[in-house]
């Protein structure tokens, strides 16, 4: 195979093969919320409407969290996942009802939805409230 047809083949995969591969993407977690406040932080989601409509996030299982050598902290059962889009914005809006009182969370959120899952860990450290 001469050098112009294995140029021109990686060149095809490199467009092709993005298209086969999970259109879900995540960006970085936005921390809105500070230490000794209730949890609100967001993660934006660019996602299809099929994958959107389909989207179900949840803290991951502990076997997850062992794999991943992360601690399942007994304060991370009271996260809250709720989807949201707002002013034309997708994103995974994270909650707790009561304040957070440890200075990092660190932790793995399990996504799921129509053709793809993946777990994904994130880590927050909180400051004091502002006055």
């Amino acid at each position: 195979m001469n050098r112009h047809a294995v140029t021109f083949l990686l060149g095809l995969l490199s467009i092709l093969l993005p298209l086969a591969t999970q259109a879900l993407g995540l960006g970085r977690i936005e921390q809105l919320s500070g230490l000794n406040e209730p949890l609100l932080a967001r993660i934006p989601v660019h996602a299809s409407d099929t994958e959107w409509q389909s989207l179900k996030a949840r803290l991951a299982d502990a076997p997850a969290f062992r794999q991943a050598g992360v601690d399942r902290a007994h304060a991370l059962r009271r996260l809250r996942f709720e989807t949201v889009s707002k002013d034309g914005n997708r994103y995974l809006q994270l909650t707790t009802a009561g304040p957070v009182v440890e200075p990092v969370l660190d932790f793995l959120i399990r996504y799921e939805w129509e053709g793809g899952r993946l777990s994904k860990r994130y880590t927050l450290l909180f400051s004091p409230p502002r006055p």
